[in-house]
């Protein structure tokens, strides 16, 4: 089993990624500003379970700017997942936070080392996938949320796959973008071991796939731990839709 680290661990999506990791029984990194928040955290995923344990992840304390903890989460993993997303509008944090991790990568392939494959979130609607956005949002839901209603939000993670898709290959990185639709939480709870998939995966070529307006941030981690496993769509682009 590969050994994952994750970056936004403790956020709305990036918390079920955790959740799923530790279901799946991965080794287990996350980076965390304040690793006090871990605790109650994982009793609230996990409910009467004792499955989720913060003594089977490994905390590195820091935050996706701070270069040196960052190497530290990252020396020695397979996959870095990024479920940054914006907190204080209109703060960047996608961006910078993709910027840090992919020069980070870099430190450790310039010193010799094998970087994690990375794999980053970003939203449909963005790049060449405008039209998956129109077919599944709606023409005026997909110029309305990027351009008016979430714009800084939407620009953020524009620069975010800009800079991916811009430097990836000339830096010798393995970086794949994830491009969620719009994304929903309910009382549901996943059983991350469970075969049955509740997402499905769709590239931009694929013009004919039924498109869901809304998926599960937990279906969401769900496709996010099966590309981190299987391989897939390395150095890619693809979009994540309801199954």
């Amino acid at each position: 089993m590969p050994v994952v680290a994750i970056v936004g661990a403790t956020g709305k999506t990036g918390r079920w990624a955790l959740k799923g990791a530790i279901e799946r029984e991965l080794e287990v990194r996350v980076l965390a500003r304040s690793p006090d928040k871990l605790a109650p955290l994982l009793a609230d995923l996990g409910g009467q379970s004792e499955d989720l344990d913060l003594e089977k992840i490994t905390v590195v304390e820091g935050s996706v700017t701070d270069a040196d903890k960052l190497e530290t989460l990252m020396d020695g993993a397979d996959v870095v997942m990024s479920f940054l997303g914006m907190t204080n509008p209109p703060e960047w944090v996608v961006s910078p936070g993709v910027e840090a991790v992919m020069g980070a990568l870099l430190s450790l392939r310039k010193a010799g080392k094998t970087p994690p494959r990375f794999l980053s979130m970003s939203s449909i609607v963005l790049g060449d996938s405008a039209e998956q956005g129109r077919r599944a949002w709606g023409c005026f839901v997909a110029w309305l949320v990027p351009k008016v209603a979430l714009k800084a939000c939407f620009e953020d993670m524009q620069a975010a796959e800009d800079y991916i898709l811009a430097n990836r290959k000339a830096m010798g990185l393995s970086v794949t973008i994830l491009r969620a639709t719009v994304l929903k939480t309910s009382s549901f709870v996943k059983d991350y071991t469970d075969p049955v998939k509740t997402y499905k995966l769709v590239p931009v070529s694929d013009t004919a796939a039924k498109l869901s307006f809304f998926v599960e941030m937990q279906s969401v981690c769900e496709a996010f731990l099966d590309v981190a496993t299987t391989g897939e769509y390395e150095d890619a682009e693809v979009s994540v839709f309801a199954a």
